[in-house]
C-alpha cells in the first residue's frame, strides 16, 4: 500500500505558513456541504470563499442554508477556475474507487476521472495564478495495490504543475471524532515547502456521547429489517465479507459514516438498548433465544443528526440544512459524502 511519496529533500524545505493578516481566498471543488469552510472558520474569519463547484443539488441547498449564498461554477470542466486561490480543495468523487463502488478506477470511471479533469484544469492556470495550497481527501482504496497507478499519478501530475506534494492517511478517531473513518489526504504547496501532518491527539469521547437523549419511533428497525442487518450472523447460506457474529452494537468507537443506513452491522452503526454497552451480534442473539423484555431488545440505527454530529458538524448547522427541507436520506447521503470537520481543522492548523 502506498501512503506517502516523500523523500529526504522534503525536509530540506521550510514549512509553509500562511500570513494570519491576510485574507484566504477560499475554493471548495466537490464542495458537498462545505466541511471544508467549517473547519476552516475555526481558524481564521478572515476567509473569502470565491465559490463552489457542486453539482448536487441537495448539497448545494444544505451548502447555502449553513453558509449563505454562493457561487456555484457548476461541474468541473466546463468552467475556468479563478485565479490566485489561497487554499483548493478537490475532494473528487469515490464511487470508482471505493470498496463499496465499481472499482473502474479514475480512468474508466465515471465518477472518479473527474479528478483527472481538475487537474488538467489546474494545468490551464499560469503558474504564478494557480492556487498556493491543494488539499484532495479520498478513500482509502486509492492508496492499495489496484489504484496505485492512479495514486502515483495524482503526485506526478501535482509535481509537473510545480506542488511539493504530502500524502498520508488519516483516521477520525485520532483526531477527536470516534468514528473509524480512514481516508488519504495528499496537501499540494505550490514552489518548494514542506508540510507537517498534525499528530494525532486523546480520544475524550465515544460513541455514546454522540446519541440523541429521544428518538424518533421511525429510526427503530422492524423484524424483516434486523434479518438483514444481521446478514450470515443468522443466514449461514449467505455470502459476506465479514463474520457479522463478532460485529458490534453500540460500538465504542463507530464504524464509518456511509451514505446510507440500512447496510448490515459493521457496514453501519446500529444502537442497541440505550447504547451505553458494546455488545456483540451473538451475543445479542443468545440473548433472544433467552426471550428477555423486549425493552432490552429494540434496534435502531443512527439518527441522521448523530451521523452529523460523527463527522464533527455542530447541531445549528444540520438544523439549518434539515430545516431547509432536506430529507432524511439526503442528510445521511450529505453526511457520508462530507469530510470530519475536526480532522480538517487539524490539517489546516498545520498552514497558520
Amino acid at each position: 500500500m502506498i501512503i506517502s511519496l516523500m523523500t529526504i529533500f522534503d525536509f530540506m524545505f521550510e514549512d509553509f505558513k500562511f500570513n494570519s493578516n491576510k485574507k484566504i481566498r477560499l475554493f471548495e471543488a466537490f464542495s458537498g456541504i462545505g466541511t471544508q469552510y467549517m473547519a476552516l472558520k475555526r481558524i481564521t474569519n478572515n476567509i473569502e470563499v470565491v465559490g463552489i463547484s457542486e453539482i448536487d443539488k441537495f448539497a448545494i441547498q444544505s451548502y447555502e442554508a449553513i453558509h449563505g449564498k454562493v457561487k456555484n461554477y457548476g461541474s468541473i470542466g466546463e468552467f475556468v477556475i479563478p485565479k490566485d486561490i489561497d487554499i483548493m480543495t478537490w475532494s473528487f468523487p469515490c464511487q470508482d474507487i471505493s470498496l463499496a463502488g465499481k472499482q473502474n478506477g479514475m480512468i474508466n470511471g465515471s465518477r472518479s476521472n473527474y479528478g483527472y479533469i481538475f487537474l488538467e484544469e489546474i494545468k490551464k492556470l499560469n503558474y504564478d495564478h494557480r492556487p498556493n495550497v491543494l488539499i484532495m481527501e479520498n478513500v482509502k482504496a486509492l492508496t492499495s495495490k489496484k489504484f496505485e497507478e492512479d495514486y502515483r499519478n495524482i503526485h506526478y501530475i501535482l509535481e509537473e504543475l510545480g506542488y511539493q506534494n504530502y500524502g498520508k492517511l488519516l483516521i477520525s478517531s485520532d483526531y477527536g471524532i470516534p468514528q473509524t473513518r480512514e481516508r488519504i489526504f495528499i496537501i499540494s504547496i505550490k514552489g518548494n515547502y514542506n508540510y507537517n501532518f498534525p499528530k494525532p491527539i486523546k480520544l475524550e469521547r465515544m460513541l455514546k456521547d454522540y446519541l440523541e437523549d429521544k428518538v424518533d419511533d421511525k429510526y427503530y428497525l422492524n423484524d424483516s429489517q434486523i434479518k438483514n442487518i444481521l446478514g450470515n450472523a443468522i443466514n449461514k447460506d449467505l455470502k459476506d465479507m465479514i463474520d457479522r457474529k463478532n460485529t458490534v452494537f453500540n460500538k465504542k468507537i463507530a464504524y464509518t459514516i456511509t451514505t446510507k443506513q440500512d447496510r448490515r452491522i459493521g457496514d453501519s452503526n446500529f444502537i442497541l438498548g440505550d447504547g451505553s454497552k458494546e455488545i456483540k451480534v451473538k451475543e445479542y442473539l443468545e440473548t433472544v433465544t433467552n426471550n428477555v423484555s423486549e425493552k432490552h431488545l429494540k434496534i435502531r440505527k443512527l439518527t441522521p443528526l448523530e451521523t452529523w454530529r460523527l463527522m464533527g458538524i455542530k447541531d445549528e448547522d444540520f438544523y439549518k440544512a434539515k430545516d431547509s427541507g432536506i430529507s432524511d436520506t439526503q442528510l445521511y447521503k450529505q453526511a457520508g459524502n462530507a469530510i470530519v470537520v475536526d480532522v480538517l481543522e487539524h490539517i489546516f492548523r498545520q498552514l497558520f
